[in-house]
Order: structure tokens, then sequence, then C-alpha cells
């Protein structure tokens, strides 16, 4: 387990805030793989997806004296496109939202 952090202006829900996770995919062992991304949309409700937190509204927009802790999990390939939708079933997250002094955490399954 590897903890970041990331400090980002406050949006609204025309201008999204992403985090997107990029990999390596092979089918087997002797495959080159493919570079493929999970792009999740923070604060954002979907399938696959548990907001957590008084602050946390689902609708993708970003507060002020706001922190976000995402957990991610992957379940299945993703896209090869960094800025695509991805079918929420292939990443599960968990997200918490709280006010800056506490924690917030969302959770996105993609199968």
């Amino acid at each position: 387990k590897t903890d970041y952090w990331f400090y980002i202006l406050p949006n609204e829900e025309t201008t999204r805030t992403a985090l997107v996770l990029e990999g390596t995919f092979k089918k087997s062992a002797s495959d080159a793989g493919t570079i493929i991304y999970y792009p999740i949309i923070v604060n954002k409700s979907q399938t696959g997806t548990n907001i957590t937190g008084a602050s946390g509204t689902g609708t993708s927009n970003i507060a002020r004296n706001t922190t976000y802790a995402i957990k991610a999990t992957i379940k299945n390939i993703g896209t090869d496109d960094p800025t695509g939708e991805i079918n929420p079933t292939s990443l599960e997250l968990t997200v918490s939202v709280a006010d800056w002094a506490l924690n917030i955490t969302q959770d996105v399954t993609f199968e």
C-alpha cells in the first residue's frame, strides 16, 4: 500500500477532476503488453463506486477545504484511452469525502 497526496483547485461538474491509473496488461508472460488506463472521476457516483462522508455529493464537483481519499481495486482490463469512460465494474473504488480535517473515500468496481 502506498499513499500519495495531490492538491487540486475546486471545480464544478463541467470541469471534473480525474485520477488516471496506468499499467501494462499482458495476456501471457511472452506478451510485450498493452498500456491500459483506469480513469477515475473524483466524487462521481456511478456503478461500482461507493462514496462516504457528508461532503461527498457524487456530482464530480470538487469542494475547497475538502479531502478525497480514493481506494481503487482493479478487477478487469481497463481502457486504452486515458480520457475515455471506463466500465466501472473493471475497477472497484471507495471514495471518502470530508472537510479538510476529515478523510474522504470513494469505491469503484470495474468487472
